[in-house]
């Protein structure tokens, strides 16, 4: 193989993978828009960066002021398992609801926001 022909696959698969970011992009932003709405909050909210993080601890029932703490390392480890676990209760998932969002984050939010079966419980 030569380095022109390299060169071209390389090209092909740079594009493709532009290709499929940009879908992946395009469908997690509307699945947190619908997240945002089976929540009972605007949909638009989900596309303003600090503010989605704001109602997104909203949604988990924790203070939002906690995004500050975010900021500290180590302490951001902590409030993000506290927030994935209340997070996921509000959808009524359990350990392994937590765990997953932990790990696929992505995947979670895609289910949660096109799935007719979740339903968002208002914490207490």
């Amino acid at each position: 193989m030569t380095l022109h022909e390299l060169l071209i696959v390389l090209e092909i698969i740079g594009k493709l993978y532009l290709k499929v970011s940009l879908i992946t992009l395009v469908l997690v932003l509307i699945a947190r828009w619908q997240l945002f709405e089976k929540t009972y909050e605007n949909g638009w909210k989900s596309i303003v960066p600090i503010l989605s993080t704001w109602t997104f601890f909203k949604i988990a029932g924790m203070n939002p002021w906690l995004i500050i703490l975010m900021l500290v390392p180590g302490v951001n480890l902590v409030i993000g398992c506290i927030f994935a676990s209340k997070f996921t209760k509000t959808f009524g998932f359990g350990i392994l609801g937590c765990l997953a969002y932990i790990l696929f984050p992505g995947f979670v939010i895609l289910y949660l926001g096109f799935s007719k079966k979740v339903v968002y419980k208002v914490p207490a």
